[in-house]
């Protein structure tokens, strides 16, 4: 095999590694920034709902309730 035929296949080959780490990298900095803002909205969305629960007009916390039963 010829010395030219060696140094093109290796310079391919690492070209495509190259092309492979970094399509590798944006897709985890996609995955990250979608899951980051998924739980970013659950967490916007969870925050501003009562921690307990309403019956014929009280409001009953969650915690006061599970002390009582202690």
């Amino acid at each position: 095999m010829p010395l030219v035929q060696r140094v093109v296949g290796v310079l391919l080959g690492a070209l495509f590694l190259a092309a492979i780490l970094i399509f590798a990298s944006i897709a985890l900095a996609v995955l990250v920034a979608v899951g980051l803002a998924g739980w970013a909205w659950l967490w916007w969305r969870s925050r501003s709902r009562p921690r307990g629960r309403i019956i014929e007009g009280q409001y009953e916390r969650l915690e006061e309730r599970d002390e009582q039963r202690l």
